[in-house]
């Protein structure tokens, strides 16, 4: 069994969506250890930030949030396909050969995969291709992208995959791991009322 870590690491000068300051986490050191005999420290960090899943209140006003999310949507048999040939952004034309089928969990690796800054020309999923994952009837959709559109008014892309009942996991780190069948782990954190979460991404290659 071998595990690959999918996740973006966090670090106070990561790479961040559009290069947003507040998007960007910080640390605060609450106790260190030579003055109270404990290391404890304080997390502050958009939910989009790194590597995260969205749910559907993300886009959709009413929208199911994060503790009502269905957490097999981010655990179980998953595929990761190719696409890093793809310059611009994923249409239809570009899964096709893939012969995806329904209730599949599809992760995509793209060109944004062998970049560690943001870039605002990064491959997305369009509309015609969001349309055809929903056709199909996905389970999840994974991508490198720290989003699964960009420049779009009233975000379609996300509407038409959150509003599908799709799972969504942005901003994986996908060059080392070879196209195949895993098993993926990508569980969110239970927070009550919000539209993201982060999560430590794992993809599991059984022998």
């Amino acid at each position: 069994m071998k595990i690959y870590d999918v996740s973006r690491p966090i670090q106070v000068d990561m790479a961040v969506y559009k290069n947003k300051d507040f998007k960007k986490p910080s640390w605060r050191i609450d106790t260190r250890y030579e003055d109270t005999t404990v290391n404890e420290s304080s997390l502050c960090m958009n939910l989009h930030t790194g590597t995260h899943v969205d749910a559907p209140f993300h886009m959709i006003d009413g929208g199911t949030t994060m503790e009502d999310i269905d957490l097999d949507l981010y655990m179980g048999r998953a595929r990761l396909i190719d696409l890093s040939g793809v310059e611009e952004f994923i249409h239809k034309k570009d899964l096709e050969p893939h012969d995806i089928q329904p209730e599949e969990r599809i992760i995509i690796r793209t060109r944004n995969s062998y970049s560690d800054e943001f870039d605002p020309n990064f491959v997305y999923i369009e509309e015609d291709a969001a349309a055809y994952l929903r056709d199909i009837g996905i389970k999840t959709l994974g991508i490198d992208a720290m989003s699964i559109e960009r420049g779009k008014k009233d975000h379609p892309t996300h509407s038409i995959i959150l509003g599908a009942g799709i799972g969504v996991i942005e901003d994986m780190r996908l060059k080392d791991v070879p196209i195949g069948e895993y098993e993926l782990r990508a569980l969110p954190l239970r927070l009550v009322g919000a539209e993201a979460s982060p999560v430590r991404a794992i993809l599991i290659k059984i022998d």
